[in-house]
């Protein structure tokens, strides 16, 4: 059925593999010839995606430290209660699942640090030096009670090299263009 220009088509019901209009095309070519079609560039413009810089800049922190030597690893984003007490975490500021499968998944990580250190607990045994970092998302609630997650970037080393874990986070903030950085004294206290 044909009118103003436009063409009704349909496919015959023997034949289960014309479904859409490229098919329909597809059937067309076949039928005239790939051969006799000329070949023409689209008529289109490229326009490149807009830059993701959430992604840009966590890829740009992760080819910095993986350049200083570090290893990447992905830890679980959940804590259990051992954690909390060992950490001190307040209750109110921390996310619990509803129903978790073990004790082990009772809340959602607020902070990279407790698993980055048993990372290098389990390590140490093997390596002299360890160096990892992680990127990954942490949850907290702030003082209304309102969840909210945020990507944090966070890395561990062992052993005496605290200068140089500073070189490398200047060479970190230097590399990622940030600037005006300054470096407080912080005494250690028994507790």
């Amino acid at each position: 059925k044909e009118s103003k220009g436009e063409l009704l088509v349909e496919a015959p019901s023997f034949r289960l593999d014309v479904f859409i209009p490229e098919d329909l095309i597809e059937e067309i070519g076949r039928i005239y010839g790939y051969e006799n079609i000329k070949p023409e560039f689209p008529i289109a413009s490229l326009v490149p995606p807009l830059r993701n810089f959430s992604v840009f800049w966590k890829a740009r922190a992760q080819d910095i430290l993986k350049e200083s030597g570090f290893n990447e690893v992905c830890t679980s984003s959940f804590i259990n209660q051992k954690e909390v007490d060992i950490f001190g975490y307040k209750s109110k500021e921390l996310i619990e699942t509803e129903n978790p499968i073990s004790a082990e998944y009772q809340y959602l990580r607020p902070s990279l640090i407790p698993k980055l250190l048993k990372v290098i607990e389990k390590n140490q045994k093997l390596f002299k030096d360890i160096r990892v970092f992680e990127v990954g998302k942490i949850f907290r609630k702030d003082s209304s009670g309102e969840r909210g997650e945020k990507t944090a970037l966070t890395g561990a080393v062992n052993g005496d090299v605290f200068y140089e874990a500073k070189g490398i986070i200047d060479l970190l903030l230097n590399e990622m263009g940030i600037s005006d950085v300054w470096y407080d004294e912080y005494q250690p206290t028994p507790e």
